[in-house]
């Protein structure tokens, strides 16, 4: 493998008068190379990590919907009391079921609305949530307080990427288009924004590859553009990257503190012989330091082409990967299936897949992922799922071969899959609009996964570009574009 080696640290080069050193090589198939990033990272304010304090008293779950006679363990949190118990009661009393001093619902018989509350003494605060109990469970509106209007501000495609801590599971994250990244603590009850740092904090909330401070989210030190990509270290729910696309700050920005300070990830040097403009981020979710990064458009050094970054270390060096010309320069997401059996879903020249950690690429499919998002979901019996143009995909065989999932056929395409363990979910979607009307979401046993049927009657105005889950409360997440974000629970 070549490699590019550079002679030290950007931040310590940056200090020094000596200019960095660097030799390239080979960058054909099966060549890869290896640029630093950023050793360093911006050490928050107290006062930057102060912004990021949960209420005094939350419960995590946030509203939710369940059957008649179902249960649901509630949790809270709360901050500023050690021992962190509360006390459970309903507003309504044995009407709206029961609820144990472990927090464990149980839901009346009677369909209705009922309210959970966990009061915390020792504080004298308290938190409630809406329960709605009922026959049929539907998708709840959980968007964050941003405008949907597609020309307010221009361009506006909504909310495009949902995510779910894997370490805090009702932590979410939301990628908008021109209006940040938000964060709720509750399974979207309540939101704030998560990429504006402290109001009174004095200093910058961005930061530069090389460490030093970019601004306070004026100008180009900022991602107030479209963070159409996103991904969440899986054993830490403050350590997130996403992309600012389109913006003059692009590239791959990360937080390791929820959002109150933001650093760039991508170096100049590496800038230079590739692109800032990314189209997905995925890790591994055997190393939360492994990370794959996929292209949006060409790169500079592979003409007609692009490639993958890799990362070991969480962003502070990465490996270049140049894919074939045959993939084009465009509009990739690049997934893993395991540590070293990569795929990249392309826009227009199907599905490549490496067994040897990007070293060589075959095609194993000529179908090819819509514009938009393309989520990759594995269920419990090992099938894979992909969001493809026009159809859903499967793979059994980890993807040496991809079929159709057996979803309706779309003039449009599947980008949104996700399943709970029980049942795998998804609708059909299009970059900012359904051209087919109404969308209704589909599922099926994860068990089964070729034989989908409608979830409910209800319709929306678009289907996900991304969907996740929290596996822990059973709960399913969904960004539907200019439809904003929904969350469906009590199955």
């Amino acid at each position: 493998m070549s490699l590019v080696t550079v002679s030290a640290a950007l931040l310590v080069a940056a200090q020094s008068s000596s200019p960095l050193k660097f030799q390239l090589q080979g960058l054909g198939q099966g060549h890869s190379t290896q640029v630093a990033a950023s050793d360093a990272s911006p050490a928050p304010s107290e006062e930057a990590s102060a912004s990021q304090q949960k209420p005094a008293v939350i419960i995590l779950q946030g509203d939710i919907a369940l059957q008649p006679n179902k249960s649901l363990k509630f949790t809270a949190s709360v901050s500023g009391n050690p021992s962190g118990e509360v006390i459970w009661s309903i507003r309504e009393s044995a009407a709206g079921g029961s609820i144990s001093a472990d927090g464990v619902y149980s839901a009346p018989g009677t369909p209705g609305v009922y309210h959970v509350v966990a009061t915390s003494a020792a504080l004298t605060k308290s938190d409630e949530v809406t329960v709605t109990v009922a026959d049929a469970i539907e998708w709840q509106n959980i968007t964050p307080p941003i405008s949907l209007d597609f020309n307010n501000p221009p361009n506006n495609y909504g909310t495009q990427i949902v995510l779910s801590s894997p370490s805090e599971p009702t932590t979410l994250y939301v990628g908008t288009n021109y209006q940040g990244v938000w964060k709720s603590f509750n399974s979207g009850k309540t939101w704030f924004k998560a990429n504006v740092g402290l109001p009174s904090d004095p200093n910058n909330i961005y930061f530069d590859a090389d460490g030093r401070s970019a601004g306070k989210g004026d100008g180009c030190a900022s991602i107030e553009h479209r963070n159409w990509a996103m991904a969440i270290d899986p054993t830490d729910a403050d350590v997130v990257y996403t992309s600012d696309g389109f913006g003059c700050a692009q590239g791959l920005w990360k937080t390791t503190n929820g959002g109150a300070t933001w650093q760039q990830m991508f170096s100049p040097d590496v800038v230079k012989q590739t692109t800032n403009d990314i189209g997905s981020i995925h890790i591994d979710p055997s190393n939360h330091l492994h990370i794959l990064v996929g292209s949006h458009s060409a790169w500079a050094r592979t003409p007609g082409a692009a490639g993958v970054w890799e990362s070991e270390d969480g962003g502070k060096t990465w490996k270049l990967h140049p894919l074939p010309e045959a993939l084009g320069p465009s509009y990739h997401h690049a997934l893993f299936l395991d540590s070293k059996t990569w795929i990249v879903n392309t826009q227009d020249a199907g599905i490549w897949r490496s067994a040897d950690s990007g070293m060589t690429w075959n095609k194993v499919s000529s179908f090819s992922k819509p514009h938009g998002g393309s989520n990759l979901y594995r269920s419990r019996n090992g099938v894979f799922f992909l969001g493809g143009n026009n159809r859903l995909l499967r793979s059994e065989d980890f993807g040496l071969t991809w079929s159709d999932a057996g979803a309706p056929f779309t003039q449009d395409g599947y980008m949104g899959v996700i399943g709970d363990g029980t049942y795998i979910y998804t609708a059909t979607a299009n970059t900012g609009k359904s051209t087919t009307g109404p969308v209704q979401y589909l599922y099926s046993l994860e068990s089964d996964g070729a034989n989908w049927k409608p979830y409910n009657s209800q319709t929306f105005g678009n289907g996900p570009m991304s969907m996740t889950s929290d596996a822990q409360n059973g709960v399913v997440f969904s960004s539907n574009w200019n439809a904003g974000v929904w969350k469906l629970t009590g199955r």
